[in-house]
């Protein structure tokens, strides 16, 4: 059980960022960036089923220190990609062959598909209309604004996997809550 004033990250999908980093040639300024708690953590990314905000808030900060946020979403890009994907797809199929590709099934359901990647985060999805809603994010602690990043690579994959084109048109980070107004077409 994780503690109420914190979040989880698998070991899947931070050893994929850390794999990434490696691919972008980013790893070594990365650990220079980091604190030595995070570097260490960084050179063993299995050594833990599941890594704590305690490492990965601050990993997350040392990568967009590194590479801005370009560098933040391509490296998230590639842990959905490479990672958490292939873990959900059967959920994934199961979802579209029952309600069909909308990216809305998917916003709904994002607390089921976000559970091999992330413990302890509180997903809300409101639809506001055919094509349109918000979806919503309550982290247990205050995450930095490049947490925003992650969450704009999940939505792209979202949006690949509905076949459909789409967007955060509106982005507000308020600490510990995370609001993105999403649209598709």
């Amino acid at each position: 059980m994780i503690g109420s004033d914190r979040f989880e990250t698998s070991s899947p999908y931070f050893t994929t960022c850390i794999r990434e980093l490696k691919r972008l040639e980013k790893f070594d300024a990365t650990v220079a960036a980091a604190p030595q708690e995070v570097a260490l953590a960084m050179h063993e990314p299995s050594a833990n089923s599941w890594w704590p905000s305690v490492v990965i808030i601050p990993f997350f900060e040392a990568v967009g220190a590194v590479g801005g946020a370009q560098l933040v979403r391509a490296m998230a890009r590639a842990a959905v990609y490479n990672s958490i994907s292939a873990i959900i797809r059967p959920f994934v199929a199961v979802l579209i062959a029952i309600s069909g590709p909308s990216p809305a099934t998917f916003f709904s359901r994002y607390p089921q598909l976000t559970q091999a990647g992330l413990k302890g985060v509180r997903f809300t999805w409101v639809s506001t209309g055919a094509k349109v809603g918000t979806l919503t994010l309550d982290y247990p602690c205050p995450v930095p604004k490049v947490f925003v990043e992650i969450w704009l690579a999940a939505f792209e994959y979202t949006f690949e996997v509905s076949k459909c084109a789409g967007e955060a048109t509106r982005v507000q980070h308020l600490g510990q809550q995370l609001i993105f107004e999403l649209a598709w077409q």
